[in-house]
């Protein structure tokens, strides 16, 4: 189960980080950089927090609730906190979040192939 689980995570990442460079590429091409960082910057911070859970859930599964709270909490604090340079630009906000939730589609496309 461990090896299918860590193959997994390979390819979410893999495809999360193709995808977020081809979707930032389109993006920069159809509206400007800018737009195109901050998307790119969401599907990272995507990544991260995937990342992130995939380790604490592995560490601490049958351990500890806590500690995998602590860390969600965590989590979510860096994604909001990684939102307030940008809070007063609408099309950022959009493209940073449209970024995050990419990860998301990708890792259900993931698990279902």
């Amino acid at each position: 189960m461990s090896k299918e689980i860590n193959k997994l995570q390979k390819r979410i990442t893999k495809y999360n980080i193709i995808c977020g460079l081809f979707m930032s590429l389109i993006i920069g091409l159809i509206f400007n950089l800018q737009i195109a960082v901050t998307f790119f910057i969401g599907m990272l911070v995507g990544l991260i927090g995937y990342i992130s859970r995939a380790i604490v859930v592995k560490k601490w599964i049958g351990r500890g609730t806590f500690q995998i709270l602590i860390t969600t909490f965590i989590r979510i604090c860096l994604i909001v906190a990684l939102i307030f340079p940008i809070i007063y630009d609408f099309k950022l906000v959009i493209s940073y979040l449209v970024g995050f939730m990419m990860n998301f589609l990708i890792e259900g496309f993931c698990i279902k192939i």
